[in-house]
C-alpha cells in the first residue's frame, strides 16, 4: 500500500526518477495497481502523452471505486498535474473529490480542491508551468497561498505540502512579488479575491 501511495505523492510532486521497473512493482492487488496506473498517469501527462496520461488515470480511478478516500485524494494529485500539463478533466476530478472530502469531514483536502478549482475556472487547460492566467501563481503558488490564508505557519505549509521551510518562504516571497501586497497579512486577507 505505501509503495503505491508514494509513487502517486512522488510523481505529483514532479520526482523525475520514478522508473518503470523498480519504483512500479507489477501486482495483482487492486489498491497497489490501482495507484501505480495513476503514478504513471502522470508520469505520462508530464511527458507530453496526455492521450496516454488520460487512458491510465481513467483505468486507475475505475479500479479505486472501492476506496473513495483514496480515489478522491488521486484525484485532486492527478488534477493538480493535469492542470499543469493540460491532459485529461481535472475540473471534475476536483469538483468530485470536493464534495467527498466535504462529506467525510477532511476540510482542509475540500480546501486545496477548492483552490485548484478555482484555479481550473480560471483557465482550464494551463499550458505546461501550471500559470493561473488571472494571478500569475503557479499551481504550487496557490496551495501555499490557500494553506497561508487559512493561518499556517511557513513550516506547517512545508509539512502538509512536502516542502522545505525554505522553499515555502521562496513560494510566498513570489506570491507577494506577483500579487503586489506588502507582507504576509495583507496577502491572507487578500486571498479570498485572488
Amino acid at each position: 500500500m505505501f509503495y503505491g501511495l508514494n509513487a502517486v505523492v512522488q510523481a505529483a510532486t514532479g520526482v523525475g526518477g520514478l522508473l518503470e521497473g523498480p519504483d512500479w512493482i507489477q501486482t495483482v492487488a487492486v489498491f497497489p495497481r490501482a495507484s501505480f496506473c495513476v503514478a504513471r498517469a502522470i508520469v505520462a501527462g508530464r511527458a507530453g502523452h496526455g492521450r496516454d496520461a488520460a487512458a491510465l488515470f481513467a483505468a486507475g480511478d475505475d479500479a479505486l471505486a472501492n476506496s473513495p478516500w483514496f480515489q478522491a485524494l488521486y484525484r485532486r494529485h492527478a488534477a493538480e498535474a493535469a492542470l499543469a500539463d493540460g491532459w485529461g478533466a481535472p475540473a471534475a476530478w476536483l469538483a468530485a473529490a470536493e464534495r467527498f472530502f466535504e462529506t467525510a469531514g477532511s476540510q482542509s483536502l475540500a480546501r486545496a480542491c477548492r483552490s485548484l478549482l478555482r484555479l481550473a475556472g480560471t483557465s482550464p487547460r494551463r499550458r505546461r508551468g501550471g500559470r493561473d492566467g488571472g494571478t500569475g501563481l503557479t499551481t504550487r503558488e496557490a496551495d501555499v497561498l490557500a494553506l497561508l490564508a487559512s493561518g499556517l505557519t511557513n513550516k506547517a505549509i512545508a509539512a502538509r505540502l512536502y516542502l522545505s521551510p525554505r522553499t515555502v518562504e521562496k513560494h510566498v516571497e513570489r506570491i507577494l512579488a506577483k500579487t503586489g501586497q506588502s507582507n504576509r497579512t495583507a496577502l491572507a486577507a487578500a486571498a479570498a479575491h485572488l
